[in-house]
């Protein structure tokens, strides 16, 4: 072994330039890899801390992208096909799911409650589709019903605040209670409180239940801008409320349910995930349990926070295909070099084999020589690799936000039968540029020198095939 070594030492120190060469070659390789494992990595965080800002929620709706694509154009607007709770039940056994709000919106008229006007009510040029809404649908209210009482007051496209009264129970949701909620307005207008009641009508006049109020609450959403423009060319979109938040009347979602004439599907599900890096996990999950990508889809909760980490994912994934290209494209060019060097050496093979070395001692030379050229290129590239890595990080990220800028981040125009129709065209100016911060740990060190032993294996098998294909015979007679 100690000759073996020597003579392997010699070899490279006798022609520097050869062993310089592969050191260079090999060490700018693994370098470029090494700065995609440290950009790959702090990539990685910045998902992971992005994913945590998304919370733990995500919502199973109807995919309303075809509605989007048609009213966005002045199309009519294409039959949507609700969620079945069949579904939501699928969803809901899911290991990632600890608990879940199923929302059920309608349309009721009332001969008793007469509506409150504001500015987002019965202006008819105020919609961004105009010819899709008749305009009487505005003398109606919206009857918004949730499984989970203690999220009435907050998954309806606002904040609001009990008053007095109470909310509804569990029971009541599970007995279809035609109990209710109301506005302080509405109340006011109509000379109602808590103990009062009231009838409602289906749109289609087929149906009327009498409803006792149990509650009363106030809106405290911020104000929200009515229009904005944004993104290429000034694209523009409206946030508007066809009846206004008075005219929101909370109830238990099965009560909707029945108003609807639909007792089996809901509008929306909220599923609360036990973590927020199972988002991903419960996606792969759902698809598993049967989603339809072309019927319904998955929204995280809060459409900023999934733009601000889709530039982080794309990154991580270009990380990853580079340095899967680097280490493929190194094994290559270390076959090729090595290849050329073992034939170039035939004659030094060729007086081994003649002075009585046997194959596999040729063999484990150039072994040695190729894990040393390859233990230099590694300490080399590791050292120019992690310099750049941090600045080419935040090149890359630059480069994804560019391409992003305009990404969705959600504004919601409601629709009737309670669609939601997102317009990606908005401006994110005014938004904190993210940040990237490299990481070099244990496991990118181990990922180097498993980038290290890919390049000598492949090295190595490639002069040990040379190696052993060369009779000293043949080499000899051929040079005499």
């Amino acid at each position: 072994m100690l000759n073996i070594l020597r003579r392997a030492w010699r070899n490279l120190v006798r022609v520097p330039g050869r062993t310089v060469l592969l050191v260079a070659v090999l060490g700018a390789i693994v370098g470029l890899a090494v700065t995609g494992l440290a950009v790959g990595a702090g990539a990685q965080v910045g998902l992971l801390d992005a994913k945590r800002s998304l919370g733990n929620e995500i919502r199973l709706t109807p995919n309303y992208q075809t509605a989007r694509r048609a009213a966005l154009s002045g199309q009519s607007l294409p039959e949507v096909q609700q969620v079945p709770e069949s579904l939501a039940d699928k969803l809901a056994s899911s290991p990632y799911v600890v608990a879940d709000d199923r929302t059920v919106t309608g349309l009721v008229t009332s001969s008793d409650l007469t509506p409150v006007a504001d500015e987002n009510t019965g202006a008819s040029q105020g919609l961004p589709f105009g010819s899709a809404f008749p305009v009487e649908l505005s003398s109606g209210f919206r009857a918004i019903g949730n499984s989970s009482p203690d999220r009435s007051l907050t998954s309806n496209q606002g904040q609001r605040e009990l008053l007095r009264g109470r909310l509804y129970t569990a029971d009541e949701v599970a007995a279809g209670a035609a109990v209710a909620v109301i506005d302080e307005s509405l109340a006011e207008k109509n000379g109602l409180d808590v103990g009062g009641t009231f009838s409602l009508t289906t749109r289609d006049g087929a149906q009327t239940e009498r409803f006792s109020i149990i509650g009363v609450t106030r809106d405290v959403s911020p104000p929200a801008e009515e229009e904005y423009s944004g993104g290429p060319g000034g694209a523009r979109g409206f946030r508007f409320n066809l009846f206004g938040g008075a005219n929101q009347i909370l109830m238990p979602y099965t009560v909707v349910q029945r108003l609807n004439g639909q007792p089996d599907v809901v509008s929306s599900v909220t599923f609360f995930l036990d973590a927020p890096e199972n988002l991903d996990l419960f996606k792969s999950e759902a698809a598993r349990l049967g989603l339809d990508a072309e019927k319904y889809m998955l929204v995280s909760d809060d459409p900023r926070a999934e733009a601000a980490a889709a530039p982080f994912q794309a990154l991580e994934g270009f990380a990853r295909v580079a340095v899967i290209a680097l280490v493929l494209v190194g094994a290559l060019v270390v076959i090729l070099l090595m290849s050329l060097v073992t034939r170039e050496r035939k004659l030094e093979i060729g007086v081994l084999r003649a002075l009585g070395a046997s194959r596999a001692n040729i063999a484990a030379q150039f072994i040695a020589e190729t894990l040393a050229v390859c233990l230099l290129a590694l300490l080399v590239g590791g050292l120019l690799g992690g310099l750049p890595s941090q600045a080419v990080a935040e090149r890359l990220l630059s480069r994804e936000m560019a391409a992003t800028e305009y990404g969705p981040w959600g504004r919601t125009a409601v629709l009737p039968g309670g669609i939601s129709i997102i317009d990606t065209q908005t401006d994110p100016a005014g938004e904190a540029e993210p940040q990237i911060q490299v990481r070099f740990g244990w496991r990118q060190v181990a990922s180097m020198f498993g980038i290290g032993l890919v390049l000598a294996g492949a090295g190595s098998a490639t002069a040990v095939y040379w190696s052993m294909k060369m009779e000293p015979a043949s080499i000899l007679t051929s040079r005499a």
